[in-house]
């Protein structure tokens, strides 16, 4: 995994796979998402729909990591399923292993 790799943030609650709102999305989640991927860390990271239209439930909302937990899934948010979200704001992130953090 020496490039970045990228894309739209999604999780998995309950067996089923759906998307994180970008409201408030940061960097401090955006490690916290590459590191459980096995990158370093999150170049950058903010909510939008740069990486297209995501489908089914939006399970997480008002995500607030303090960028050193092991699972987006401990970080405090709204609630699972809980959101205030619009369609087109998910949370993407750009993940990488070089040492060049910007």
């Amino acid at each position: 995994m020496g490039s970045p790799s990228y894309g739209r943030v999604e999780v998995q609650y309950n067996r089923a796979w759906g998307r994180v709102c970008g409201s408030n999305w940061n960097l401090k989640n955006g490690h916290v998402i590459c590191r459980m991927l096995g990158y370093s860390h999150a170049v950058a990271a903010s909510g939008s729909r740069r990486y297209g239209k995501g489908n089914g439930p939006i399970w997480m909302s008002e995500v607030r990591c303090t960028g050193n937990e092991e699972s987006i899934a401990t970080c405090p948010h709204m609630g699972w399923g809980v959101h205030e979200c619009q369609q087109d704001y998910e949370a993407w992130v750009i993940c990488s292993n070089s040492s060049g953090k910007s």
